[in-house]
């Protein structure tokens, strides 16, 4: 059994991954860390500790309704400026006018937002309505047809009757792109829809696109 504070070939990637995480400079990376192994607590990990380092919990719900003739209902998550934001989960009611739902990303904002992205952390609450101390908020459009979309990465399946359909993402966002849920059949709401995300500070390394 190899020896666990040993770090060799992976300690430069190691070092990098800190560095950029917490804005720091960079250093050349050591074979070894300290000889004894200590118990630590993991601040990306458990959900009440995301606030140690500024993060928020974010959930929220969404129902956009048909818009008209030729137009597209949508609703996105846009990350607030500056901001790092995590899609951990997406549930949304599917039925037999799901046929033309997909998510797509976008670099291309949409024009209203709901106000009800709120916080999973009481301790973050900032508004008499429970609003997280986050930019971060669900967007939504349903005047227009659909626009300024750079891929489509999911298509919902068409159901079987009338389900609530649970997608965990854990896709990761960074200002300007967005994440949207569309309705390609023109005209035809989009259902309840219930986003849940955490949100914190990006370092300016993380928010140079490719410099990861």
């Amino acid at each position: 059994m190899g020896r666990l504070n040993e770090m060799l070939g992976a300690a430069a990637s190691y070092s990098r991954g800190l560095s950029v995480q917490f804005n720091l400079d960079e250093q050349e990376g050591v074979p070894t860390v300290a000889p004894e192994l200590v118990p630590t607590s993991d601040i990306h990990q458990r959900p009440e500790q995301w606030a140690l380092h500024s993060g928020t919990l974010l959930i929220g719900t969404v129902i956009v309704a048909a818009g008209g003739v030729g137009f597209n209902s949508q609703c996105a998550i846009e990350p607030g400026a500056g901001e790092l934001v995590i899609v951990e989960t997406l549930e949304i009611f599917l039925d037999s006018s799901s046929i033309g739902l997909r998510l797509a990303i976008s670099q291309v904002p949409l024009t209203a937002s709901t106000g009800n992205l709120v916080a999973r952390d009481a301790r973050r609450i900032v508004t008499a309505g429970g609003s997280g101390n986050s930019g971060t908020r669900i967007m939504t459009k349903n005047d227009a047809a659909t626009s300024g979309v750079a891929s489509t990465i999911w298509r919902f399946p068409l159901p079987v009757g009338e389900i609530l359909l649970t997608l965990k993402l854990d896709l990761v966002l960074v200002p300007p792109w967005s994440l949207r849920l569309i309705n390609d059949t023109t005209n035809t709401s989009l259902k309840q829809t219930n986003w849940r995300v955490r949100a914190r500070p990006a370092t300016p390394r993380e928010l140079a696109i490719g410099a990861i």
